[in-house]
């Protein structure tokens, strides 16, 4: 039962083709009369576009085991097809010394049968979110701990259905920490009422291009520990930029960074159109000028 169905075309934004690791949303820290007048500016992704599993060099597999599970099909709001991207990244002078590279990459996805011969399958139905901010401006020669944060407000909205339907509660499972070459730390706290009352996933000595690419399952007490409506989260990338030429700006390319989170979690209704009004990643700027045109020629700093 399982077929492709059409080759997408990359610009097109009814697919939801477009690379998820550039921004293409309005960062949810945009305010005032510039929020409104880019909400008109700015087209929408699909809203049907979920982000995915994502998987970099030196990942590792993860079973989900018997009882959770993505579900896929007619039966959900919007998640009727799966888009399978691979994304390369050239070594540098790639041009100048071109030389053939097999790709011998994999992404394997087990399909199974909810309803079959009148039995239904038991599984819990889990969900995708992801937190980027794409407004990120390491200065060289410094050893630095970059921290943001994803409002509750905006946590709320992303997560309308799954709030109303699950008693005002998420429970997240799982995540994959991603940064570059120089991030050395990464971790995220969950906040509530002003305070830090545990964390969502910890890598101390992160190393990129390995195993810290993996999705892994948190520890059993912060996937018993939910994240209730009016918390937040805060993502935190220890950043040695020591070795760097230049200041090191966002990117996916070479000599850029990422400071980002992506999560499963339980407590999900797939069949809700409440849910991810707008994306499943939560795109911020905390440098606003970085994700609205860039720095003005002659004003860099």
């Amino acid at each position: 039962g399982v077929r492709t169905t059409r080759r997408y075309n990359l610009d097109d934004s009814f697919t939801c083709s477009h690379d998820s690791f550039i921004q293409n949303s309005l960062p949810l820290n945009v305010e005032g009369r510039l929020k409104k007048f880019l909400e008109m500016a700015i087209k929408e992704l699909h809203p049907a576009c979920f982000f995915g599993l994502v998987y970099d060099r030196g990942g590792e597999s993860l079973s989900l085991g018997q009882d959770l599970g993505f579900l896929i099909g007619p039966s959900t709001s919007g998640s009727r097809e799966i888009v399978v991207q691979s994304h390369y990244l050239a070594p540098k002078h790639y041009r100048e010394r071109y030389t053939p590279v097999w790709d011998n990459s994999a992404f394997k996805i087990t399909l199974r049968r909810v309803k079959r011969e009148g039995r239904e399958e038991k599984r819990d139905p889990i969900g995708l979110l992801a937190i980027n901010d794409y407004g990120l401006k390491y200065p060289k020669g410094r050893v630095i701990q970059h921290s943001y944060a994803v409002p509750s407000s905006d946590l709320g909205e992303a997560l309308t259905g799954d709030f109303a339907d699950f008693g005002n509660e998420i429970q997240p499972v799982a995540v994959h920490l991603h940064g570059h070459f120089l991030t050395k730390s990464i971790w995220v706290d969950h906040m509530r009422g002003g305070k830090k009352v545990g964390e969502y996933g910890r890598k101390d000595e992160y190393r990129a291009d390995g195993p810290d690419q993996s999705f892994f399952f948190l520890p059993q007490g912060d996937q018993e520990r939910p994240l209730l409506r009016g918390d937040h989260l805060r993502v935190n990338c220890l950043v040695d930029t020591r070795p760097a030429e230049n200041d090191v700006l966002y990117g996916v390319s070479h000599d850029t960074e990422m400071c980002a989170a992506i999560f499963i979690y339980k407590n999900h209704n797939p069949l809700s159109p409440l849910n991810y009004p707008k994306s499943n990643i939560l795109s911020l700027c905390t440098d606003l000028r970085l994700c609205l045109g860039g720095y003005p020629k002659g004003q860099e700093e």
